[in-house]
């Protein structure tokens, strides 16, 4: 640039920017015309302002880059409202379910407590397998191994003798499992019966 007065410089720029009172204004361009120096340093002020400004025209996104923008910005925060949703109903799920195994828990530990169960005068508890002569060898007679199916009016337990182990063990284990499933399904269960 020429060498110019910064005060000079100034004007240039307030004349540029229109900010300028009209008697100024026209006193400088009197002064433009009969300085070549201060018309250089216009012509160059004029010059870098078009560039600044085609520099930043440049960076201005057209109207389908901003709706593209728009919409990645959308879809975000409907991603975002939606995991939202889905935290507070997990959340929600986790403690429902770790109520229900809590209650699991506290059922499977009551059933063991007592001789007879929750509840149930002495003897072994339901569906549990217990052998008449466990010191022998062999197979034995009918009603070495008794399975506890449930309780008279008096409250002894009503069993169901086997001869084997394994007899006994798969009864047991399908009267839980019946058990089981009437407590999941009473309704059902009363009908079929």
């Amino acid at each position: 640039m020429n060498v110019v007065p910064e005060q000079d410089l100034e004007l240039l720029e307030e004349y540029l920017d229109g900010a300028l009172p009209p008697g100024e204004a026209e006193r400088l361009r009197g002064r433009i015309g009969r300085e070549p120096e201060l018309a250089a340093a216009l012509e160059e002020l004029e010059a870098d302002r078009a560039s600044r400004a085609a520099v930043w025209s440049a960076l201005e996104p057209d109207e389908a880059e901003v709706q593209r923008f728009a919409k990645r910005v959308t879809t975000a925060a409907r991603r975002t409202e939606v995991w939202g949703h889905v935290r507070r109903y997990a959340r929600f799920g986790s403690a429902a379910a770790a109520c229900l195994l809590l209650g699991y828990f506290v059922g499977w530990a009551e059933q063991g407590r007592g001789p007879g169960g929750p509840g149930r005068p002495g003897g072994t508890s339901v569906n549990q397998v217990s052998g008449g002569n466990a010191g022998s060898s062999g197979a034995r007679s009918s009603g070495r191994y008794h399975v506890p199916v449930g309780y008279d009016e008096s409250g002894r337990p009503i069993t169901q003798d086997f001869d084997t182990f394994e007899e006994a063990k798969r009864f047991a284990d399908e009267v839980r499992w019946l058990q089981e499933l009437r407590q999941d399904y009473p309704l059902i269960l009363r009908e079929q019966l």
